[in-house]
């Protein structure tokens, strides 16, 4: 029997064509799929890269300094290798967790490359390191007045310097708008960090800018008392009930008795200056430089010159350590510290001293 030519181009019932849009619409799907399991891999790991300043998490409200050394760490592992480019023309550098200084001021573009393919990027601020000008009676010269820690509300800030105009600013504060007055006025409505910067007859050399820390302290004191127990005693502080009348010898008018003089009022001690980690790191770089003195910080500090030092994890004085660092090749890397009240108690520095052919941190 002679077969139709209609089934010649058929198998298992089915046109070949039919067959064939049927294969490629299967490689099509596991093609997709294959595409969408590795860039959903990707897009996991593909987060911003976390940065550490002075040894704490940058949270976007910090700036760094020109000259000092900030950390740059991947977020996530990965078996693979990791690129930086820091964004100021420097070579790149590998590594999950990788150092950096920068020498000049500028806002800076980072992108990290992970494993040849993720690629994440986060804008950076440093600025320039301020000198510390001290006058002929070894007080330190500020250039901006106000207070280094505040609670949120209102804050008063002026500058003593004079010039044709004045332009001020918050860096990490968008709700700020510029103020263009010798002193000005300021609501902080919540806490952080932030650098009130302040430009003077629009001369680049002459911007200057202050470290502020904003905190609540009901919410700090909150945080550090302990839980009421019921069997914990409670002190009552009463308000002062009227002063006793003099007691009155038997035998004598009340107009012979004397009144006892009130005691001495103690003089009150002289106002205490805050610092931040960031600027008394500062001082100590200029320490090191022969720039300041020693006695200059003592008013910062709970026991002056025997207060307590920790310098990579060697313990000495503050005398004794800033003795060992004077005029020395080397460059303070962090500074943390523990205060009662305003004054410093303990201090934690790391230091790094630089080799013979290394650049030395005093001539920038």
């Amino acid at each position: 029997m002679k077969t139709s030519g209609i089934f010649t181009h058929r198998a298992s019932g089915l046109d070949r064509k039919v067959w064939l849009t049927m294969a490629v619409t299967v490689l099509l799907s596991f093609a997709l799929a294959s595409y969408r399991l590795i860039t959903g891999e990707k897009s996991s790991a593909c987060q911003p890269p976390l940065i550490f300043i002075d040894g704490l998490k940058d949270d976007g409200s910090r700036t760094s300094l020109t000259g000092e050394h900030v950390w740059f760490k991947t977020p996530i592992a990965s078996s693979g290798n990791a690129v930086w480019d820091f964004g100021d023309s420097t070579k790149r550098s590998e590594g999950f967790n990788v150092g950096h200084t920068y020498t000049h001021e500028g806002i800076f573009l980072v992108t990290v490359t992970l494993d040849g393919g993720c690629v994440t990027r986060t804008k950076f601020m440093v600025n320039v390191r301020q000198a510390i000008v001290v006058d002929s009676a070894g007080n330190i010269v500020e250039h901006i007045i106000g207070s280094d820690q505040v609670a949120p509300g209102k804050y008063n800030f002026s500058t003593p310097d004079t010039a044709s105009s004045y332009k001020w600013a918050i860096e990490n504060d968008n709700n700020f708008d510029p103020q263009y007055s010798r002193a000005g006025i300021y609501t902080f409505r919540t806490e952080g960090h932030y650098t009130l910067k302040l430009v003077l007859n629009n001369d680049r050399n002459r911007i200057y800018r202050k470290e502020i820390l904003v905190v609540d302290p009901s919410e700090k004191n909150n945080r550090q008392a302990k839980p009421s127990r019921g069997d914990e005693d409670i002190a009552l502080v009463l308000p002062p009930g009227p002063t006793a009348p003099p007691i009155q010898a038997p035998g004598t008018s009340s107009d012979t008795v004397k009144s006892v003089a009130p005691a001495p009022v103690a003089p009150k001690p002289p106002p205490v200056i805050g610092t931040s980690p960031q600027t008394f790191k500062s001082y100590l770089q200029s320490l090191v430089c022969g720039d300041m003195d020693v006695k200059e910080l003592y008013k910062y500090l709970a026991d002056q010159g025997a207060t307590k030092v920790i310098a990579n994890k060697a313990y000495t004085t503050f005398d004794a350590f800033c003795k060992e660092i004077k005029g020395k090749k080397l460059e303070i890397e962090s500074v943390e510290f523990k205060k009662e009240g305003d004054r410093i108690t303990e201090i934690n520095v790391g230091y790094d001293k630089k080799g013979r052919l290394a650049r030395n941190p005093c001539k920038g």
